[in-house]
């Protein structure tokens, strides 16, 4: 039996020894330098507007915050180009493999991504690893007294947490005393009202287009569709993914309207994807192919690979690399939160999905590999469509357990529970206070023969590399979840 509070149980209470996600931020006074990693993540976590800035707040402030913070810093956007990347799936995934791209090719290479896994650290990337505490406290403490100042002078104009912490990775990049060459950025949400708009982007790329956030994107596909397709630059290419087509018309006519050319996957871009003749799996641009091996299962993530060199190439870096190294540095790149196991007995694994594509795309790994019972742990952002989003793992799961992976992020896990109670009448529906207590009923109910999956957020998988107890050693490729490519 699994021990869980039923779903219609009030929201999630926080509990004793519960990690950073699974309580509010704690408030300290926004004065005084930070002298250590955990002054900083409190400093910076008590800068998250509760509530947060509505749409309309958004559009009357634009970039103005971000671009103020910067300006008082000595503008270190200003000093780097930047490969921009945006997309209602698979961004982060393609920002990395740009990076490793990058990276193998001899650019000392920065990255700034969100949302993180375990650490704050994770965000802010040197040369292909995490800055370190030390220097994601130097890089806040740079910062700090300029949003100081701007909080003194209008404190509802002044720079909220996510301003800051993309200042603080631009000032971190220009660093003098290491500065990297080249940058890849991954936007937070949408891209023209995104704080990371402000960069100095030589190539750019929106991964693919769903329905989503329609509190801050607006309620339609074309909506969101102009809100990403404003990451387009005049004069700088903008690599696209797959894509509906009324999505797809509308990043054509604003790109056009920019004065940025497109390159699409499927057209400019291409992936073979067969072995029934013997040749490697091969992705096809600007007259070369690329042999593609990933350590990550599924057709999804062969495309933002796919994307990644498009990218690479646009930014100088496939002239430095040979198919073989190109190759090699898309096979050597590790995506944690992406399909990634924990475990063998029972087999967890923890994805990042948080689309209703990216869902299924999940799903249809999980029916290639898995055949014992599953159990789906989930979590979802606030303003996302639950019952959209997670209903394709719904109906293939035999056990969902909603959980609040992150206090102030996520939604409910009472109101998560039973927005899904709607969809299934197969599953079991059942909720946890805490992402803890959820993947340790998951385990639990899955016994050595099933398989859990937590997925839903990013937020979700750093939960559950957190919380899942790890056996001594783990296979370097585990069979049951061999690349689909």
């Amino acid at each position: 039996m699994i021990a869980l509070l039923p779903s219609e149980d009030s929201d999630p209470q926080v509990g004793k020894g519960s990690s950073r996600s699974d309580r509010p931020p704690e408030r300290r006074p926004r004065c005084g330098r930070l002298l250590s990693y955990r002054d900083a993540v409190h400093w910076l976590e008590s800068l998250v507007r509760t509530p947060p800035r509505t749409r309309i707040e958004r559009e009357r402030l634009g970039l103005a915050p971000i671009e103020s913070l910067l300006e008082r810093i000595g503008n270190p956007h200003h000093e780097v180009p930047v490969v921009h990347v945006t997309g209602s799936k698979g961004k982060g995934s393609t920002a990395l493999y740009t990076e490793a791209l990058l990276t193998a090719a001899g650019f000392r290479t920065g990255t700034f991504t969100s949302p993180h896994l375990e650490e704050w650290t994770e965000r802010i990337r040197i040369a292909g690893a995490p800055a370190g505490k030390a220097g994601f406290v130097e890089a806040l403490e740079r910062i700090r007294p300029a949003v100081m100042e701007l909080q003194a002078i209008d404190a509802e104009v002044a720079p909220a947490f996510f301003d800051a912490l993309v200042a603080a990775a631009f000032s971190r990049f220009a660093d003098p005393s290491a500065p990297v060459e080249i940058v890849v950025v991954e936007a937070g949400i949408g891209a023209r009202l995104d704080p990371t708009r402000v960069c100095q982007a030589v190539a750019t790329c929106v991964t693919g287009v769903e329905l989503e956030h329609a509190d801050k994107l607006g309620p339609t596909l074309g909506d969101v569709a102009r809100e990403k397709a404003a990451i387009a630059r005049p004069g700088g290419p903008l690599v696209a993914g797959s894509m509906p087509g009324a999505a797809r018309a509308v990043l054509e006519r604003e790109a056009a309207r920019a004065g940025a050319p497109v390159l699409w996957l499927g057209r400019d871009v291409t992936i073979r994807n067969s072995r029934a003749d013997g040749c490697p799996v091969g992705v096809t641009l600007a007259e070369r192919t690329i042999p593609v091996s990933l350590r990550q299962p599924g057709r999804h993530m062969l495309e933002n690979a796919a994307l990644a060199l498009a990218l690479a190439n646009e930014a100088g870096a496939l002239e430095r690399l040979d198919d073989a190294a190109a190759g090699a540095a898309l096979e050597a790149a590790v995506l944690p939160g992406r399909a990634e196991v924990l475990r063998e007995a029972p087999l967890v694994i923890a994805d990042g999905a948080h689309t209703h594509a990216s869902i299924e795309a999940l799903v249809g790994i999980l029916d290639a590999q898995v055949t014992a019972d599953l159990v789906a742990v989930v979590s979802l952002t606030r303003g996302k469509d639950a019952a959209r989003v997670l209903s394709p793992l719904v109906q293939r799961a035999d056990i969902v357990i909603a959980t609040a992976a992150d206090a102030s992020r996520s939604l409910p896990a009472a109101e998560l529970a039973r927005t899904l109670e709607t969809l299934s009448l197969r599953a079991m529906i059942a909720r946890a206070d805490t992402p803890a207590e959820a993947i340790r009923a998951a385990i639990d109910a899955a016994g050595r023969e099933g398989t859990v999956c937590a997925t839903g957020s990013m937020y979700m998988a750093g939960a559950a590399r957190r919380f899942t107890p790890r056996p001594a050693l783990l296979p370097r490729a585990f069979p049951r979840l061999r690349s689909l490519a």
